[in-house]
Parts: C-alpha cells; structure tokens; sequence
C-alpha cells in the first residue's frame, strides 16, 4: 500500500474513528451514551455524499452504523 513516505496505512478518517472507542474507554463511557454524535454524523455523511470532491461519497444511514 503507498503511503507517500508517511509510513500511514490509515486515512485521516480511519485514524479519528479510533479515537472515540479509546476516549470511552479510557473514561468508562458506555457505548450507549454515543447517542448524542449520531446527528452530527449523519450530517457529515449527508454533506460527504453531495460533494464531489469527497473522499467518501457514500451516505449512511443511524440504523446499523451508529
């Protein structure tokens, strides 16, 4: 996999979705109380979706992802 010299297997996006679960962890947050992301996220998704230029294009959805 190229990685530009950087030696980073993992994109930007794939890097922050590791943040949350160690974040919770670290502080005993259940994963319930991620509830309160899920707009926020579904948002971003949305916006991802009807740019052209995004990385990811693909919208999803709170059911089965969040």
């Amino acid at each position: 996999m190229p990685t530009a010299g950087t030696n980073r297997t993992l994109t930007a996006a794939a890097m922050y979705s590791l943040v949350l679960p160690a974040y919770a962890k670290k502080y005993g947050i259940d994963k319930t109380s991620y509830e309160w992301l899920s707009p926020k996220l579904l948002k971003k998704s949305l916006n991802g979706a009807r740019n052209e230029l995004a990385q990811f294009r693909r919208e999803i959805s709170a059911k089965g992802n969040l």
